[in-house]
């Protein structure tokens, strides 16, 4: 029950530290620039969206490292941060990218909050320097985002439930978490997403035992966000052709990743 409680510490511990660091540095900022009303300081959050987001993951993990460097512990170890063999990268992020196409087509006629955000960001830092908003989504969702949020959700709450439970409880919890972190930004229908992809990142971190792979497969299954922008109206029928095959093609390459590494997941 204690690493149960650690967990879920540190999940608070993300959570409430980003909205503080957030809220603290739009708010140093906007005053700096002389903005006061409610509505201009929420521009100027959505504005700066993408340097808000690279800062404050910093930010927290910094902190983390801090944390564990005065209890004199290795922050790379308690992560389980290792050196990897690319090609075991190769199937571990074809799944993600598929299920996370898949997910980008079912979702292609909505709009989430973090969509909008970004969008508006991307806008604003280009309009100073030509393709800077481009250059600061590529950071943000490929590299800063990944590492973050494996090394909260992975690294440090899937590893301590590990600890008293089962594999597969220590991959449903963390992934069920993963989904929670993701319900501001865009709802229930991002939440669902994000908790099924919490558990393909959740397995594919036990059974490969590598954090890397895991924050590899992350940033890949963040490219369809990139790819989705770049595609013309896509008809229904070609909508649902693309879903079906992605899922497929996600579900087949899933097992035949289940089977290759059972052994992996049935140890406690």
């Amino acid at each position: 029950m204690k690493n149960m409680m650690k967990a879920i510490g540190y999940l608070i511990y993300y959570v409430i530290f980003q909205i503080l660091i957030i809220s603290g540095i739009a708010l140093i900022l906007a005053i700096s620039n002389n903005i006061t009303s409610e509505i201009e300081i929420n521009n100027f959050i959505n504005n700066n969206a993408l340097g808000l987001t690279i800062i404050t993951n910093i930010v927290s993990i910094l902190v983390l490292f801090i944390f564990f460097r005065i209890r004199k512990k290795k922050f790379l170890d308690e992560i389980n941060f290792q050196k990897i063999n690319l090609k075991n990268c190769i199937l571990p992020a074809l799944i993600s990218f598929c299920y996370s196409m898949a997910f980008a087509m079912i979702t292609y006629h909505m709009s989430f909050t973090n969509q909008e955000q970004i969008s508006n960001s991307i806008a604003y830092y280009s309009s100073i320097v030509p393709n800077l908003g481009i250059i600061l989504q590529i950071v943000a969702l490929l590299i800063i985002s990944p590492i973050t949020e494996e090394i909260i959700c992975r690294g440090l709450i899937l590893t301590r439930i590990q600890r008293n439970f089962h594999n597969v409880i220590a991959i449903l919890f963390s992934g069920l978490l993963f989904g929670i972190i993701h319900l501001v930004a865009g709802g229930i229908t991002l939440s669902i997403g994000a908790l099924i992809m919490g558990i393909i990142f959740g397995t594919i971190y036990v059974k490969t035992k590598s954090l890397v792979i895991t924050i590899i497969s992350h940033s890949i299954a963040n490219i369809p966000d990139f790819i989705i922008s770049l595609l013309p109206n896509l008809s229904k029928d070609t909508q649902c052709s693309l879903i079906i095959i992605f899922l497929l093609i996600s579900i087949l390459l899933f097992f035949i990743f289940i089977k290759n590494n059972t052994k992996e997941l049935n140890t406690n």
